[in-house]
């Protein structure tokens, strides 16, 4: 900035001139004065963000040293000041047999047309919207906390609702495949299953719900619309709650939520999940081209229960014959036919709670840093409870670094 203050042109060079002021240092100033503002509000964007409080917290209980009130001061101060925003409360929800043979025709050509400037949509991939995190869930994330026994400082290797709820054989296998995609695939896949089952016990008429259809692309359109704050769409669910009764509604309003939290994380969230991104984005890609072969013809919830139940059906001989949804078809059927209903959404509830718990330790650090930095997620608050607690690695599955092992064709 002294250099520029004190610069003169050359003297043959008065192209630059303009009513005796230098143009060159009018536009290197603003320049200048952009990048010193830029910086200057990502360093408080950093300095008051989530992360910094959890680590401000952290070193404050670990250290003691620093126990005086000079420091306590400091943290209330960055506590009651938030730039970035706090976490919404709310959690984004993506519904895969709704959603598997969506093609986002328009987004891709938009990708070719601008050379890369719109990103590239994925096949399968379209959200149904935000809700509030509603109470039951809440409740049973910390209920499974509080079973899981912190203070041993790691989780257990398996899963405890299963063996609280002594399910079969068949259902718990289900939480012991090899990678967290597979896990979280299999068991969304199967509660969207149980949920169509839901429907025809409370004689809700499922031709309405037809898959590919001008109403579902309308929805698509307002949940666009909904992101530029034009309009509001949130469809959380195909029964009515409000017909279910007492346990059984909050057990289906869990499960249903975390369900559907969880398959957004994979597919929109990947660094947040405790593997290999790549890994993830094969499974999920193999797994869309399945369901559009096993699923093809089936325009309504009605047809498509009935084919998923028929594949549930099938014996399954050989590990190739082990996909995705002949899993998660196996998976429903096995919880509708051994399991009464109660039963059922309590089991489905309970595995979800946990399965959400187990989901959260991440060595990716720099991931949920960045993402606490902007208020954060609802899987990176429990990260961070755990990670108060000493646990950090993520014992329930297997962190596959390379993508061309334990996929699932």
């Amino acid at each position: 900035m002294v250099v520029l203050s004190g610069y003169i042109p050359p003297e043959d060079n008065f192209n630059r001139i303009v009513h005796g002021r230098n143009v060159d240092i009018i536009i290197t100033w603003c320049i200048l004065i952009f990048i010193l503002l830029k910086e200057t509000w990502e360093i408080s964007l950093y300095l008051f963000s989530d992360w910094t409080k959890i680590v401000l917290i952290s070193t404050y209980v670990e250290c003691t040293f620093l126990k005086h009130g000079l420091m306590e001061k400091l943290i209330r101060f960055l506590c009651n000041i938030s730039i970035a925003g706090r976490w919404h409360d709310k959690i984004d929800q993506y519904n895969f047999l709704e959603a598997f043979n969506y093609k986002p025709t328009v987004y891709n050509l938009l990708y070719y047309l601008t050379l890369g400037l719109f990103s590239k949509a994925t096949d399968g991939v379209k959200s149904n919207g935000k809700i509030d995190v509603p109470k039951e869930v809440k409740k049973a994330v910390i209920k499974s906390l509080h079973l899981l026994e912190l203070d041993k400082g790691f989780l257990p290797s398996h899963m405890p609702s299963l063996e609280r709820n002594n399910v079969s054989v068949e259902i718990s296998q289900m939480c012991e495949l090899n990678t967290c995609s597979q896990v979280i695939l299999v068991w969304h896949i199967a509660t969207s299953f149980c949920e169509i089952e839901l429907c025809r016990q409370y004689n809700a008429y499922l031709a309405e719900s037809e898959l590919p259809s001008l109403w579902s692309s309308l929805k698509h359109f307002c949940f666009l619309l909904k992101n530029m704050n034009c309009c509001s769409y949130h469809e959380p669910s195909l029964v009515k709650q409000e017909r279910l009764d007492g346990e059984l509604r909050a057990n289906f309003i869990v499960a249903n939520s975390l369900s559907r939290y969880c398959a957004h994380l994979l597919v929109n969230k990947p660094k947040l999940m405790p593997e290999n991104i790549f890994v993830g984005a094969e499974i999920f890609r193999n797994t869309v081209c399945e369901a559009c072969v096993v699923l093809k013809g089936c325009d309504t919830l009605q047809t498509m229960y009935k084919r998923l139940m028929k594949e549930g059906q099938r014996n399954i001989m050989s590990d190739k014959e082990k996909t995705i949804v002949r899993l998660s078809a196996k998976l429903g059927k096995e919880l509708i036919e051994t399991l009464d209903e109660a039963a059922r959404w309590k089991v489905l509830a309970e595995v979800w709670a946990d399965l959400l718990v187990y989901m959260a330790p991440n060595s990716n650090v720099d991931a949920q840093k960045k993402c606490l930095e902007t208020g954060g997620e609802f899987i990176t608050h429990v990260w961070a409870l755990l990670s108060h607690a000493g646990i950090l690695e993520n014992t329930f599955v297997n962190q596959v670094e390379n993508s061309d092992e334990e996929c699932l064709p």
